[in-house]
Parts: structure tokens; sequence; C-alpha cells
């Protein structure tokens, strides 16, 4: 795995959840690569998304300020770019599925994961970010292209017929 530092940001309203997962990411083998900053109210997230460097965002959807769905909404409005990984409560497939429409990159039940799976389900969705960006990136410069294609084609098309003139001009004087 790769041994970078890894900013995470725990957002989690019980302090015991949040001293076991910040233990479960010590026990772990990438241990060394882990900077976890805990914050225990969507509020306090949202404040921490700008000024600091996070790289991945790990999310209780049931907190004191914020409930359900919305919880994740209104953190995606707020950092778009930042891969989620709901870790919640919640043991539902539907909130699941529907979490991860809206943009959550894995939705883990509490109680049901280990250690492992929530260090590989934040280095695949930190991957899995990267991955969006760069298709993003790509269907953005793929949708420029036609415009690029017609100003080319403007551009040749004055090009040439400004030298025909000239040659039309000066036939018609001969």
């Amino acid at each position: 795995m790769n041994q970078e530092v890894i900013n995470i940001l725990l957002v989690e309203d019980n302090f015991g959840d949040a001293e076991l997962f910040q233990d479960i990411l010590e026990m772990s083998p990438e241990s060394l690569a882990w900077n976890v900053t805990h914050v225990s109210r969507l509020a306090e997230a949202l404040a921490q998304v700008d000024p600091d460097p996070v790289q991945v965002i790990l999310l209780d959807l049931s907190l004191v300020d914020s409930q359900g769905l919305q919880t994740l909404m209104t953190l995606r409005e707020k950092a778009p770019t930042l891969p989620i990984v709901v870790l919640t409560g919640l043991n539902d497939e539907q909130l699941g599925i529907i979490a991860v429409r809206e943009g959550a990159q894995n939705y883990l039940v509490k109680g049901l994961v280990s250690g492992g799976m929530i260090t590989c389900a934040m280095f695949y969705a930190i991957e899995r970010q990267k991955i969006e960006m760069v298709l993003h990136s790509c269907l953005k410069q793929e949708q420029e292209l036609p415009k690029i294609k017609s100003r080319f084609s403007s551009m040749l098309s004055h090009e040439l017929r400004n030298p025909l003139t000239t040659i039309l001009a000066l036939a018609d004087l001969v």
C-alpha cells in the first residue's frame, strides 16, 4: 500500500465509536500513513473541509446537528471532489444504494466491518475519486473538441479565402 500520509476527517458524534475507529487505524499495517482529525458535528466538518488538506472523509449519517442522507448531501455540496465513505449504524441496503448514488464512495455498517475493510474502503475510495476526476477532465476535453474543430475550420476557410480572392482579382485584371 501507499506510505504517504493520508489525512482523514472522521465525522462521528459517538466518542466510543470514534476512538474505536482510531484504534483500528492505528493497528492497521498502514498505521504510519494515517492522520485522523475527529469532529462530532456536521458544522465542524464543514469548517474543517476548507482549511485542512483532507483526502478522505469517514462520515456517520446520524449526527447531533444532521440526520440521514441530508448529512451526506450537505457535505457533498461543500466538498464535491472529496471521497466520502459512509460509516454508519444504519443497516439499510436501500439507504446504502441511495447514498452511493448521491456521491458516497462506499457505505459501511458499523459492527459489520473489520479494520481491514475500513482501510481498504478508504484506499479504494481515494483511488476511485482520482479516476473519477480524470474521467471528468477527459469528458470536458471531449466536449470542447467540437468547438475547437469549428474554430479551426472557420479560421482555415478564412485563411484560404483571402489568397483566393487575391488570385481572382488578379485574374480579372489580366
